[in-house]
């Protein structure tokens, strides 16, 4: 009698292990990693930072050369891109180093994004200047061997949007 039950127990154990074979489709909700930064953005109904947020970027790159008959300046537009790249400016907590961290959405793996810049209060090797609320311009200037070269990065904010009123009345 004991051996009988025991392997009814058995054949009803493999009955359930088999339907829980089968592929069963769960309908949850999926978020991007776009929208965990929108969610940042908005934490505990916090305001973010005026430089947080998801940003368009475009580049030019120019070099430029004195004239060595008429000692004007030649310029060359050597490389220019529009909307090339989207990504976001978060603030840092975990390293002391940076205050800011640049992240490319523009990445192929979900699971992994890179840090591809560092926004600290001291920058010394871009100049960034906000020259309107949804508008930050970076520029870095070298030289090579007679040529300046100069990068110049445009990020176009595209969320959060700020409230055009907000930034009149900071103005007055």
């Amino acid at each position: 009698m004991k051996l009988l039950s025991f392997v009814l127990v058995l054949m009803l154990a493999h009955d359930v292990t088999s339907q829980s074979n089968k592929p069963r489709r769960f309908k949850y909700e999926e978020i991007g990693f776009e929208d965990m930064i929108h969610r940042y953005l908005h934490r505990d109904g916090q305001k973010a930072s005026t430089i947080e947020g998801i940003y368009s970027v475009s580049c030019i790159i120019t070099k430029s050369k004195r004239h060595w008959l008429t000692g004007k300046d030649v310029l060359k537009v050597m490389e220019r891109r529009d909307n090339y790249a989207r990504v976001a400016i978060m603030k840092e907590t975990f390293s002391p180093k940076r205050d800011y961290i640049e992240v490319s959405l523009s990445g192929k793996d979900a699971s992994r994004y890179f840090v591809v810049g560092e926004l600290t209060e001291l920058i010394l090797s871009f100049s960034l200047l906000l020259t309107t609320p949804d508008l930050v311009e970076a520029q870095y200037t070298y030289s090579k061997r007679k040529h300046m070269v100069t990068t110049r990065l445009s990020y176009f904010k595209l969320y959060p949007k700020v409230e055009k009123e907000e930034f009149v009345s900071s103005e007055h």
